[in-house]
């Protein structure tokens, strides 16, 4: 707390100066902490700063204050002692140059409206003359209205659920009817208007009908993906899958509105069915995980709706363009999230992560997560746990080739963070989300990003590399124990053949991935763990001992 800071507050609150509170993203500033501290300033003050209270009283009594009128007058002018407005205005310093932009528009619309005064920002559609704008907006509408709803419409006549059926014509129509009332409701005059305020009246139309478009298309997505479920493999795939926790269920609904509008596919947004596999179970909080706790809580019966449901997501994650995968708190402990992952991996779609800001998503807590992917699963969620074994058992995904792909591939990308501010911020997120979304759907195309595919090879590879450093550098007494490793049923086994023989064929497999890794930058992990540093003999033999990773690379 410094001295000067408090008086420039006070001495402008006084002068009738507005004071804009603008907290730092990760600074640590807590407007509760903050009122505490104020509140307590005379014995606060001193413990902070040595020294400061008697500057402050100093500098107050010249202008006749006490220190209690000090304190009420800070409060005031930071509006410490009121709550916390809904979109409370921030400043990221390393946010995207698009969120930057939102922000420092925020803050001076905010500045404007303390001040009284009235912005008028270039570059922006103009309200005069804006008829040609509008005309466009409404055939925009018209078409997008009528194509959205027919192929919907068509699709849902496939369910084979009478119920499915009703209920998606019918909130389908009822979204066509609410949004051809909007475009009923926009005023038809000519290019100017009768004035300004029914240019305003008919640019604030065009803008609800736009906003109905969005809410259109994420129906229209809904229940196409309902029809998906139903249908099988004749209806289009989704453009965006997003796999989220029911935690981040308003966050989810409220950007798949925005994105809808921005791509031409459908957007699956749908939570899984059945509320029981969420419940989480009461070994869930505890750390460590006991593992057999967890085993032992988990249902032993798996619902054959559940697991066809599920197969049926992860039918859908294969096919989708893209896949956004919303960080919260629970998003790395949910199996069913962890194997809509891993099917995206195995099969190149690409993934998206999206950091919700204040989801209390742990970046740390996540790596072991998906390290301990089976304990966690069955002890945090042990309704849901029986489902995702049988799902694995039918697509013979085994858990330890599950946790290698998810636990090295998930951590080693950048999210893209969703600030949920005002609405010019959360427009600014989405824009970064869907240049993501181009971005990741260019590299999917090219020829480096089809190895992120290769899940099962890297891990035939990795459990060579570990058999390898226990034949030829580690004591006897300290060789990790490989032999029950899932190798058997892998194409790239090594178990036949002699030792010379087998020698020769996995360095040359290992040469030619360590190759492969070093273009792409990525770290050389095996599903192993190893307690000590590779020794230079084993650096020799994975080819990499003058490599990037020098002399210190370990094996984990």
């Amino acid at each position: 707390m410094r001295p000067w800071c408090l008086l420039e507050i006070w001495h402008a609150h006084r002068c009738r100066r507005p004071v804009l509170l603008i907290p730092v993203e990760s600074s640590g500033f807590s407007r509760k902490t903050a009122a505490h501290l104020v509140r307590n300033l005379e014995t606060e003050l001193d413990r902070c700063n040595p020294g400061a209270l008697g500057m402050v009283r100093e500098q107050i009594a010249h202008k006749g204050a006490s220190l209690s009128n000090f304190k009420s007058t800070v409060l005031a002018a930071l509006q410490l002692d009121v709550d916390e407005p809904p979109h409370p205005l921030m400043w990221a310093p390393h946010a995207s140059d698009h969120q930057l932009k939102a922000m420092v528009f925020d803050l001076m619309n905010k500045l404007a409206e303390v001040s009284g005064r009235k912005i008028r920002w270039k570059g922006r559609v103009p309200l005069d003359g804006a008829a040609d704008a509008i005309v466009k907006m409404e055939r925009r509408v018209q078409n997008r209205v009528s194509s959205r709803v027919s192929a919907t419409l068509r699709i849902s006549s496939r369910l084979t659920s009478r119920r499915r059926r009703s209920r998606s014509e019918d909130m389908i129509n009822d979204s066509k009817s609410s949004c051809e009332s909007v475009v009923v409701d926009i005023p038809n005059e000519g290019a100017h208007g009768a004035g300004g305020n029914s240019t305003h009246q008919k640019w604030r139309c065009a803008l609800q009908a736009e906003r109905m478009i969005g809410y259109l298309a994420h129906e229209a997505d809904r229940y196409s993906a309902m029809a998906q479920l139903g249908a099988g493999a004749e209806s289009e795939p989704p453009e965006i899958f997003v796999s989220f926790h029911p935690e981040a269920t308003a966050t989810a609904q409220k950007l798949s509105v925005r994105l809808a509008s921005q791509v031409d596919g459908p957007i699956f947004t749908d939570v899984f069915g059945g509320a029981r596999v969420w419940e989480q179970g009461a070994n869930h909080s505890s750390k460590p995980l006991d593992e057999t706790a967890g085993i032992a809580e988990a249902s032993p019966h798996a619902d054959p709706d559940e697991v066809a449901e599920l197969q049926q997501r992860l039918h859908l994650v294969k096919t989708a363009k893209n896949l956004i995968f919303l960080q919260t708190m629970e998003a790395s402990r949910h199996p069913f999230l962890v194997l809509e992952l891993y099917t995206a991996i195995i099969h190149g779609v690409p993934i998206s992560p999206i950091l919700v800001s204040r989801g209390g998503y742990n970046f740390m807590q996540s790596v072991s997560d998906f390290c301990r992917f089976d304990v966690v699963g069955a002890a945090a969620y042990p309704h849901a746990w029986p489902v995702a074994l049988k799902v694995m058992e039918l697509n013979r995904i085994k858990p330890k080739r599950l946790r290698w792909a998810v636990s090295g591939e998930i951590p080693s990308l950048i999210s893209v963070t969703l600030r949920l501010g005002s609405d010019s911020l959360f427009a600014a997120a989405c824009d970064d989300i869907i240049a993501r979304v181009e971005s990741a759907q260019a590299s999917a195309a090219s020829e480096s990003y089809q190895s992120r595919s290769n899940a099962g090879f890297d891990w035939a590879v990795g459990i060579a590399g570990v058999k390898l450093v226990n034949k030829f550098s580690l004591p006897e007494d300290l060789h990790t124990d490989t032999a029950g490793e899932d190798t058997e049923g892998d194409d790239d086994g090594d178990s036949g053949g002699g030792k010379m023989e087998s020698f020769i064929r996995v360095v040359i497999r290992l040469q030619a991935w360590q190759r492969g890794v070093s273009a792409r930058g990525r770290i050389v992990r095996v599903p192993a763990v190893i307690s000590m540093p590779i020794t230079p003999t084993a650096l020799d033999i994975f080819g990499v001992a003058s490599g990037p990773y020098g002399e210190d690379a370990r094996v984990c």
